[in-house]
């Protein structure tokens, strides 16, 4: 029978995988923070969360874990947190777009905004897939406690006017866009930006359809192009700043994306921007 756990954090994550027997197969569903009676703020995940549970529950084998744990109390206790599946950055809290379902963006700003109130009353999206990252600038709007910066193509979908409106520090940039440009222009605007704003958290949209060869992004970025700029926001918000940062991996549309992110990551842990201690 499988059996079923919920946890908050780092700790309680890292001591209940460590409790169970090694020939457990364990399986972790990250969420956001829920009220005392299990629900989240936000109706339609309420409405979700059980059938998503079930299915993944009753496709498990026997002698499963199955872990829940609340993935932004990560970031806040380890001043970071990764999510190799999120970054769903056109999609709105009303409407989808650009192969994007739901708006995790918005959900994981609104659920740090309500639950954790008393630490995180500004929060700064850096937003550095190939695309404008229109869905979350809809939902940002009129909203002073969120700071976007966007640096994109701007020749390719989704050219989103009105959604320009709520950029804070925009950079548009040119198709074919090198190592060098995209860097300088990179260091300059997040340095600016975390200057300005001062904010208490840092939301990261990693995209790799950045990479040379992508026929989305169609931008001309190295893989190292790609390690340097993960490096750098990782530098700024962590080790000159000590701000708390989710890492999402978004757009990237080639088979060699998976190979990048993962020479990335694996960076900011031998600069000891990240530890799995």
């Amino acid at each position: 029978m499988t059996s079923s756990v919920s946890v908050a954090g780092f700790d309680q994550l890292k001591n209940t995988v460590e409790k169970y027997d090694k020939d457990k197969r364990i399986f972790v569903l990250f969420c956001g923070t829920k009220d005392s009676k299990g629900h989240s703020w936000c109706p339609d995940c309420v409405a979700a969360e059980k059938p998503v549970e079930e299915a993944v529950k009753s496709s498990l084998p026997s002698n499963a874990v199955f872990i829940e744990c609340d993935a932004g109390k990560l970031a806040l206790e380890r001043g970071w947190a990764i999510n190799i599946g999120g970054g769903f950055h056109h999609c709105s809290s009303d409407s989808g777009g650009g192969f994007c379902a739901y708006a995790d963006l918005t959900l994981l700003i609104k659920n740090l905004f309500i639950y954790y109130s008393d630490r995180i009353k500004k929060v700064l999206i850096v937003d550095l897939d190939a695309h404008q990252g229109n869905g979350h600038e809809h939902d940002f709007m009129n909203d002073e406690r969120v700071f976007i910066m966007d640096m994109y193509n701007s020749q390719i979908y989704p050219r989103d006017q009105h959604a320009k409106t709520a950029i804070k520090c925009k950079i548009e940039l040119m198709n074919h866009t090198d190592d060098k440009t995209y860097l300088r222009l990179l260091h300059i605007n997040l340095e600016k930006s975390l200057k300005e704003f001062q904010p208490d958290f840092v939301v990261y949209n990693a995209g790799t359809d950045i990479l040379e060869g992508d026929l989305l992004g169609n931008l001309d970025i190295t893989p190292e192009g790609v390690i340097i700029r993960d490096e750098i926001v990782f530098s700024k918000c962590i080790r000159e700043r000590n701000i708390p940062i989710v890492m999402c991996t978004s757009g990237g549309y080639q088979r060699t994306n998976a190979r990048v992110i993962a020479d990335s990551i694996l960076n900011l842990n031998r600069k000891e921007l990240i530890s799995c201690e």
